[in-house]
């Protein structure tokens, strides 16, 4: 068992670099075998492209309070991470099964597109708010009733975040708490209708989001 335990002090983490000091030698990062635990807590690993590789479905990973600025992978093998508190992620997951629990979550358009990889929301709050529009690809994801998400809107572009799912389990819903608006009211007339959710599944819009597209005079879930 490896736990790595760092400081975040206003948004900012301790770094576990796994690049040498003359950047031109990288680690290989971490490597799990049978019954090995991997613990991240308040800390940012950097530094290659791949960081954490599995090597046996016994092996497990948590992650609380963690920045990973790359890719959790294995070859064929399946395995659980577990998530915690405050997570952001800029690579991907391959052949994992992601739990989050009453997390905060940012992360990158493909983390969760890999086909073999499932992501699991149980009073979660993802954060797609970027002043981007992105089409997030999620391979299988299960939310619960309590799972929310902030999207980016734009009424003068007719643009927002978009979930693009290939297996939806759980509630099958796609709760919206709050949009990031770009546009105002008279912008209205410019708007032709912006794609929240490709596949199966319902949006549906909190009370925040819901006073939003009324003070847009937008009565409805912006679908096309």
């Amino acid at each position: 068992s490896v736990t790595v335990k760092g400081v975040v002090v206003d948004g900012v983490y301790s770094t576990l670099s796994l690049t040498s000091e003359d950047k031109y030698n990288t680690y290989s990062g971490f490597e799990l075998e049978q019954n090995s635990t991997l613990k991240l807590d308040s800390v940012k690993v950097t530094g290659n492209d791949t960081l954490i590789t599995v090597k046996d479905d016994s092996a497990r990973i948590y992650l609380t309070n963690s920045y990973v600025d790359g890719d959790i992978v294995s070859d064929s093998i399946g395995y659980t991470v577990n998530v915690s508190n405050n997570f952001v992620m800029t690579g991907e997951f391959k052949n994992a099964a992601v739990i989050s629990t009453t997390s905060n979550m940012v992360f990158g358009t493909n983390t969760f597109a890999d086909t073999n990889t499932t992501l699991m929301l149980t009073e979660a709050k993802v954060n797609f708010v970027n002043n981007k529009y992105d089409n997030y690809a999620i391979n299988k994801l299960s939310t619960d009733a309590l799972t929310t998400f902030k999207f980016d809107l734009n009424v003068v572009s007719s643009k927002s975040d978009c979930i693009t799912l290939n297996s939806f389990i759980g509630s099958k819903k796609i709760i919206i708490e709050e949009f990031n608006v770009v546009g105002t009211k008279e912008d209205i007339t410019n708007f032709t209708g912006a794609s929240l959710l490709v596949g199966a599944g319902t949006v549906v819009l909190g009370e925040k989001a819901i006073q939003q597209l009324e003070e847009l005079t937008i009565t409805m879930p912006p679908e096309k």
